[in-house]
Formats: structure tokens, C-alpha cells, sequence
């Protein structure tokens, strides 16, 4: 691709996030939806890092990126104030706190912790300002949950208080356990 393809503006599609992907050397997965997946590792037992692209309304780009925890109800207020300081002094993604009704027999609750951006794209973008936007959402992400982890396992190379995995990479978890049943096979880069 040339620098002149770099400046054009381009309309925006579901091949603009796969060729983002794949520049970046990601596997990923396709969902019944369309939308595209990529797992990374983090050091949760309750599973992976789940990044998903997702084209809704026609024009708006999704970036969502997810993992769950266990925690007792009393580490509730502790992690809305994490997220309430990540959101006052990072511009993206957004994060929140999703507490679910599973409650195991010790009363710890599973909760999904949801780093997200979006953006309408209805009037199309440049090719090289979608693979920075991207990139900065993705990695402040990615950042985010290594800063969450850090915290609640303790820094890398100490040990876990809870069963660790190894360390989340940019590198697409090849595991394809967690992956969900609709999807297909990763796509290679």
C-alpha cells in the first residue's frame, strides 16, 4: 500500500478491521454476527482477554474488550473506583464494572470488567488514522487489564494469590477453548 492509499479517505467496512488485524500479525475469529474476535492471555482463572471489532449500524466502529473476575461483594467499591480513576485521566477506552448474578458457595460474584470505544464512521476515514485509532484503543486496553491484574494477582513473576496464566502478549492466545461455539477457526494472518 502506498503513502497516497495511506491518505485517502476510505469508506468504512468489516474488511478495514480484518486488514487491521492481520497488519498487526492478530488471529482472530469470525462470530455469527461478523464481527471479529481476538483472545489474549491474561492472568485470570476465570479465562482470557477478549478483544471484539465490531461494525454496528452501518457506520459505527466498536471496540470492545473484556475479561471476568471473581470477588467478594465487599471488592465491589474498590473496583468502580479503579474504573472511575482510569476514565478521569485516560481519554479511551471507557471501562466499567458488570457485576452478574452468579454467586459461588464462598459469595464471591463474577463480574465482567468492559474497556469499550466507539466512533461513527458513516463519512469513512483515512486507512492510517483507523490503524492508530485502533491501536490506541486496543493497547490502552490491554494496558488497563495489565494494571487491574497487577492488582488484584500482584506484579508479574510474584505469586498469583489466585491460578495465573502467563502473561497477556499483543500476541492472539491460540487457544481456541474459549472461543465461542459459532465461531470459526482463526484466520491467519
Amino acid at each position: 500500500m502506498t503513502v497516497a492509499d495511506q491518505d485517502q479517505v476510505v469508506p468504512f467496512t468489516r474488511d478495514l478491521m480484518k486488514e487491521f488485524l492481520e497488519g498487526e500479525g492478530l488471529a482472530y475469529f469470525r462470530d455469527r454476527d461478523d464481527d471479529l474476535l481476538a483472545f489474549f492471555r491474561g492472568r485470570s482463572p476465570e479465562g482470557s482477554i477478549r478483544a471484539w471489532f465490531s461494525l454496528r449500524e452501518e457506520s459505527i466502529y466498536s471496540i470492545t474488550i473484556e475479561s471476568s473476575y471473581r470477588l467478594g461483594r465487599r471488592g465491589f467499591p474498590a473496583w468502580y473506583v479503579r474504573c472511575n480513576e482510569w476514565n478521569s485521566t485516560r481519554s479511551w477506552p471507557a471501562v466499567h464494572v458488570l457485576p452478574s448474578d452468579e454467586v459461588d458457595q464462598t459469595g464471591a460474584v463474577l463480574v465482567r470488567v468492559i474497556a469499550e470505544e466507539q466512533v461513527d464512521l458513516r463519512q469513512g476515514i483515512h486507512r492510517s488514522l483507523f490503524t492508530s485509532y485502533s491501536n490506541n484503543v486496543l493497547s490502552g486496553g490491554l494496558a488497563f487489564f495489565a494494571a487491574l491484574e497487577e492488582q488484584l494477582y500482584g506484579p508479574e513473576g510474584a505469586p498469583a494469590r489466585a491460578k495465573s496464566t502467563d502473561r497477556r502478549t499483543r500476541q492472539a492466545s491460540t487457544t481456541t477453548s474459549s472461543a465461542p461455539a459459532s465461531a470459526e477457526p482463526p484466520v491467519a494472518p
